[in-house]
Parts: structure tokens; sequence; C-alpha cells
């Protein structure tokens, strides 16, 4: 089974990339773990070094970067503390997850719900457990928990179409969007992990160690 550390980080990952999250919850989930504020703060005043004030609060770093920017960072910081910092991994997972939200935007879906599957997916992938388990250990909305259990909805359907890509068979992603669109989907997907990668680099390399300050 899961580790109860690694669980929370999952838990945690969960809550940040759920859809229609407010600035509100998501600074208030950040502020609760010391650490990962620490690391948040760092690299926002890194990115932000021209300015004269410091950043000292999460909610001033999300008014700075963007809501978006902010939940992409720490579930970058997040996938890194699960993985020991394995770049490819956590390029797998997010790339998945980015496949995943476009490819339903294209076919009228929620993409952030899809990005979550994706995330959720991968993060269970990770840690050598089954995505339908991991789902039972998580408050999550129903459709995303029924992706992740193998239901036979849009969500899921797209989630086995990703998988299936992944694993170089294209055709039912080829089918939900066509071949040239899967081909170009994935190469932007790859292109904005690497972009988000890139920038997030200090967050990683100047993070304390993982676990190091916990008990």
């Amino acid at each position: 089974g899961v580790t109860p550390l690694r669980l929370g980080l999952v838990r945690l990952i969960s809550a940040l990339t759920e859809e229609d999250v407010e600035i509100d919850e998501v600074a208030t989930l950040i502020s609760r773990d010391p650490a990962l504020t620490f690391r948040l703060l760092q690299a926002t005043n890194s990115a932000a070094s021209g300015l004269k004030a410091r950043v000292s609060s999460v909610r001033e770093a999300i008014v700075l970067l963007g809501l978006p920017t902010v939940r992409q960072w720490v579930t970058l910081m997040l996938l890194g503390d699960l993985t020991d910092n394995a770049d490819d991994h956590m390029a797998n997972v997010m790339t998945r997850a980015r496949v995943c939200q476009t490819v339903a935007q294209r076919i009228g879906l929620s993409g952030d719900a899809a990005f979550s599957v994706g995330m959720l997916s991968g993060v269970a992938d990770l840690l050598g457990e089954p995505p339908a388990r991991l789902a039972t250990q998580l408050p999550l909305a129903e459709d995303v928990a029924g992706a992740l259990t193998g239901d036979a909805g849009r969500l899921g359907q797209v989630l086995a179409a990703v998988r299936d890509y992944e694993r170089e068979d294209p055709a039912d992603l080829a089918g939900l969007i066509g071949p040239d669109a899967a081909v170009s989907v994935h190469l932007a997907a790859v292109a904005w992990c690497n972009d988000i990668m890139r920038v997030a680099e200090p967050v990683g390399a100047s993070a304390p160690p993982a676990g190091g300050s916990a008990g």
C-alpha cells in the first residue's frame, strides 16, 4: 500500500488539480505545509528578482504568478517528492495530464477534470498502485473517480486512448481527435512540460530534501 506520507502528497496534488479550485483554497492547502510554502516563496522570489519587495506569503505568490502557474509549480514540487526528483518520471506524468486535458477540451469535456485524471493515473503508476485503488483513498469528483476506476464514461475513454497512445497504439486517440491532431497534441504537451520544468528548475534544485523536516 501507499505510505501515509505519500498519500498525503497525492491528496494535495489531487486537491490542487481539482476543477474550479479557488485562490483561497489553494493558498490554504499550500500554507498548511511549511516546507512547501518555503519552496514556493523561494522560487517566486527567484523568478521575480527584479521586484523591490520580496514575496512573503502564498497569496502574494498567487497574485504575482497567477493561479495556474502556482498550481503547476507546486504540483511539480510534489511530484518531485514522490519520484525523488526523477525528471523523466515527472515529465511522463505531466505530459499525460496535459494530453488528457487538451484532448478533453477538443471534444467538449472539462479540461481540468481530464488533467486530474491524467495526473492521478500517472501518480498511481509511479507508486505501483492500481488507479482504482488510489481513487478510493481520495475525495474525488464522480467523473474523475469513474475514469480512474475504469468506467465507460467519456473521461475514462480519453484516459484509455492516451494510455494506448503512450504504448504506441494510436488508433483510439486518432479516432477521438484525428490522426494529425493526436501527433500535434502530444508534441505540444511535451513542449509544454519541458517549458514548465525548465522554468521551475530552481524550485527543485533549491528545495530542502524531501521529507527532511518530517518527524
